[in-house]
Parts: structure tokens; C-alpha cells; sequence
């Protein structure tokens, strides 16, 4: 991975990123429903990590500068999840950014 690359990201206020987080809620709910005796149901950490990543994978928009062992590597979001999966340490400071909400509040300007 090269290190002059640029992540674009959108926030986890963004509309897709909520739309994506109710309908992770929405299907853990419905499995709970078809619980008959409605016995606390709780799911695998790696389930929980696999919708951890799927929200980080449509948190992000685009990047540019990407490759991989010399060769361009597009973005797209299966190429996403494969950066996110095998490079913990990018995923770990694209996570940081799009939980701070400050990122995505605009600049004020400096008084003068």
C-alpha cells in the first residue's frame, strides 16, 4: 500500500450510513421476533465485526493515490472491505475520522 493515499468519507450522520445502520438494526430485531420464548439473543463478535466493516465500507465515497504492490488499485466497495480487512491500521484512522463529527462540521473563519 502506498503511503500517499486519500480517503474520501462521509460521516456517520450521512443519511447512507444510517440507512445502512437501521437496516443492520432492523435484521437483528427480526431475528429476536422469530424467538419464541424471546430469550436474550446475542450475536457473534464476528458478526458484529462484519456489520462494523459493512458500515465502514459504505462510509466511504472514493479514494485516489491506491495501489498495491506497484499496481492501481480502483476503489469499489469490494475492493473496500479487502483494504479494510487486511490494513487494520487504515481502517482503524478512517473509523476515528468518520466518528468525529468535527470533520464534517464546516470551517469558521478565523477573526481577523
Amino acid at each position: 500500500v502506498s503511503t500517499d493515499i486519500f480517503i474520501t468519507v462521509r460521516g456517520v450522520d450521512s443519511d447512507i450510513y444510517q440507512a445502512k445502520k437501521r437496516e443492520q438494526q432492523r435484521q437483528y430485531r427480526d431475528r429476536g421476533n422469530k424467538n419464541p420464548r424471546k430469550i436474550k439473543i446475542f450475536q457473534p463478535v464476528e458478526q458484529s465485526e462484519e456489520e462494523d466493516l459493512d458500515l465502514l465500507v459504505v462510509a466511504t465515497i472514493s479514494w485516489r493515490g491506491m495501489t498495491m504492490g506497484g499496481v492501481e488499485f480502483p476503489f469499489s466497495e469490494d475492493n473496500a472491505r479487502l483494504l479494510y480487512m487486511g490494513y487494520p491500521e487504515i481502517r482503524s484512522q478512517v473509523e476515528a475520522v468518520i466518528n468525529d463529527r468535527t470533520n464534517f462540521f464546516p470551517s469558521t473563519a478565523t477573526p481577523s
